[in-house]
């Protein structure tokens, strides 16, 4: 026995030796003493190594590691200060991945950089950096620069925009628009103003066949029915559904015929102006003013048919050629030449790059200990209720529709347990930096770990959501609360035409509902009883804060779910007597809870971060292949996978992806990625949804 334990523990020396040896050779490695209360994952964050290589160059190291023991750190030989102080402010980011024989000097070269603010952004020493590696490079400023045609475009103004929906509807952040139109800082836009907008959008793979969008019928539809929710006529949709001449059944998918957008509409908007109609101003008039034909001008605004009106916003085509005002210019004249701006739209799917391999690694608690005190079919019922099961479930569906559609994906799985010191376990026996991206975990302590360790190396982090400090490297899925009030007040002022505003509230809201009013530039709050039983609201106490002569909008700003059943009665009560459109900040928890037929009375507005509407076509293949329902966490899995694997196949990394291809959507989520120094990547996209005269959640922005 003795001999044995012997003969291990000169194996172990020779191994540590060789290890120290092959780090002497490439002149990086430095010996630590452990002090008291240090541990490995500690160490690691001190000298910016995944816990993995330090296993690696201590074969000999056990989980528990010892004040006074002698630990082998691989790092450069010649580091740089930890902390490079600049005042720089950079004019925004780009994502490199770091291919052979580069250094950050090449780096920095290539990019028109210095060295000293690669290593501020990345928190890296020196050199220390390895193939494959995501390295940020910040751009900086320059007075001079011009607008870089292969990215970026001009974009006309339209009447009502404001900054939000610009930035939106083009994939960025309201700071990202302003950095790209310093002119345009701490003023609103106007109409006409050309800004600079990126070029690439994204377009999300086809889900239906060309033309075509698919119904699931339900109890009691008919032919007719179909043919005026739709607009098409019955003998379209017989033609599409051949199967019919046997006649209409419940749960039958069929094909609904839909009419494409005219080459007019779907004409780039920075070809265009607007103009209002002024008074006594005629067809005539105006063709001869902007050189247009009277074809032309029906054919951009065919309402001109039925009549010029005083006020009304015509769409013209831009002059290619504008004469304008120079003081410098002989005869103070200068012709300008303006290029017709292209857009560029990207089909993630149809263009990626099938040649590479994809490596994903999922960190979700399966814990499937959970399920050990049931059998039969009462286990099987727990799994598929379970939120893990329902998510890792999606991530499959979408690892099935890549390969189906030619991408190569390994996904590597890895169960936390939920358990912080089984996740500390992973990161020293697995090397997660090598990864494309990290998927998971969940819960708040073991993201903040996962971050940590794999940030010196800007592996991306993958979460639905995340409270607390925040690395570059962090990636949530999932818009908070903020980015869909932010959503819903944008798309109030722009649809504001002579409404009566009203903002109901209780005492928990009152904050929020005074920067509800200063959003909306109203003074019309009405504040909601309390007593000891909880918040509530009488009928006739909200009839006296109403308008009889015009529409009211009334904005509900409350947590209190209760309440809002309460407001919803109420307020559909006075549905008949006057005119009512009620809009939420926030999004409702649990549809089902309210009276859907009052919910339509008052034409109830809300954002949500799904379509909440499903493809009975995925319905049909999630209980045929897995035995599932679908359900807001499936389609959150499978949605989430889809996007980050396409995103990755069209750019050089996920960071690249996420900036460069701004707004996507999938089967039933939207994804716009917001990045901050400090804070990572958000997803601040959303749906505005209301629920409609056939008592379905329908889609309005």
């Amino acid at each position: 026995m003795q001999k044995r334990f012997f003969y291990i523990t000169v194996l172990l020396l020779l191994l540590s030796g060789w290890a120290l040896l092959q780090a002497q050779e490439q002149g990086k490695v430095l010996r630590h003493i452990v002090k008291p209360k240090e541990t490995l994952m500690s160490i690691a964050r001190q000298y910016k190594v995944t816990p993995y290589k330090l296993i690696k160059y201590n074969p000999g190291i056990s989980d528990v590691i010892h004040p006074g023991d002698t630990i082998i750190i691989p790092v450069d030989k010649n580091p740089l200060p930890d902390s490079l102080e600049t005042s720089r402010r950079y004019a925004g980011f780009r994502y490199h991945t770091v291919k052979e024989n580069e250094t950050v000097f090449s780096i920095a070269k290539q990019y028109n950089t210095t060295i000293e603010d690669i290593i501020k952004v990345n928190h890296i020493e020196a050199n220390n950096i390895k193939l494959g590696q995501i390295i940020i490079i910040p751009i900086l400023p320059d007075p001079h620069r011009q607008i870089d045609t292969t990215r970026y475009t001009y974009y006309t103004v339209k009447p009502k925009e404001g900054k939000w929906r610009v930035a939106y509807d083009h994939g960025i952040s309201v700071d990202e628009l302003e950095r790209l139109n310093p002119q345009i800082a701490g003023r609103p836009l106007q109409v006409n103003e050309e800004l600079v907008v990126p070029k690439n959008r994204a377009v999300a793979a086809k889900k239906h066949e060309e033309g075509y969008i698919y119904h699931q019928v339900k109890p009691l539809e008919t032919l007719y029915g179909l043919s005026k929710k739709y607009n098409v006529p019955q003998e379209e949709i017989i033609r599409a559904n051949p199967s019919l001449a046997d006649g209409l059944k419940a749960g039958q998918l069929i094909r609904i015929p839909v009419k494409r957008k005219s080459p007019a509409q779907e004409s780039p908007s920075g070809r265009f102006m607007y103009y209002t109609v002024k008074p006594h101003e005629t067809v005539y008039s105006l063709t001869k003013k902007f050189n247009i034909s009277t074809a032309d001008l029906l054919k951009y605004n065919p309402q001109v048919a039925e009549g010029l009106k005083a006020g009304q916003v015509l769409r013209l085509p831009r002059p290619e050629v504008e004469v304008v005002f120079d003081a410098d210019a002989p005869f103070f004249i200068k012709i300008v030449r303006r290029p017709k701006p292209v857009e560029y739209t990207v089909d993630l799917a149809k263009n990626g790059d099938r040649l590479r391999t994809y490596r994903m690694a999922v960190l979700l608690p399966f814990r499937m200990e959970r399920f050990a005190d049931s059998t039969g079919s009462r286990r099987c019922a727990k799994i598929i209720k379970d939120k893990v099961t329902n998510y890792y479930a999606g991530i499959q569906m979408a690892l099935d529709s890549l390969q189906a559609l030619g991408f190569r994906v390994r996904a590597d799985f890895f169960d936390t347990r939920g358990d912080g010191a089984v996740t500390e376990r992973i990161l020293l026996d697995n090397d997660l930096s090598d990864y494309d991206f990290v998927l998971g975990p969940i819960y708040k302590t073991n993201v903040a770990r996962v971050q940590k360790a794999l940030a010196p190396f800007n592996t991306p982090v993958v979460v639905p959501s995340f409270r607390g400090e925040a690395y570059p490297n962090l990636v949530r899925t999932v818009s908070d609360s903020a980015a869909l009030a932010r959503h819903m007040l944008a798309y109030l002022n722009e649809t504001v035409l002579d409404e009566h505003y009203l903002i109901i509230y209780d005492h928990d809201a009152r904050t929020t509902a005074d920067s509800v009013a200063v959003s909306l530039g109203t003074l019309n709050k009405w504040q909601v009883h309390k007593s000891r039983r909880g918040s509530w609201a009488r009928k006739d106490d909200i009839a006296r804060q109403l308008a009889v002569s015009k529409p009211n909008r009334v904005v509900i700003v409350t947590k209190d779910q209760s309440l809002l059943a309460n407001l919803i009665s109420a307020l559909d009560g006075l549905s008949a007597q006057y005119r009512i459109q009620t809009y939420l900040i926030t999004p409702v928890t649990a549809l089902d809870k309210f009276d859907i037929k009052q919910m339509a009375a008052i034409d109830l507005h809300f954002p949500s971060r799904s379509r909440l509407k499903a493809d009975p076509r995925v319905s049909q293949y999630l209980h045929q292949k897995y035995g599932l329902r679908d359900n807001s966490t499936i389609y959150n899995g499978f949605d989430t996978t889809m996007d980050l694997i396409l995103r990755l196949a069209n750019a050089d990394n996920l960071f690249d992806g996420l900036k460069r291809f701004g707004k996507t959507e999938e089967s039933q989520r939207i994804y716009l990625y917001d990045f901050k120094e400090n804070n990572g990547f958000s997803n601040i996209a959303s749906y505005i949804l209301h629920i409609n005269k056939q008592l379905e959640a329908e889609k309005v922005d």
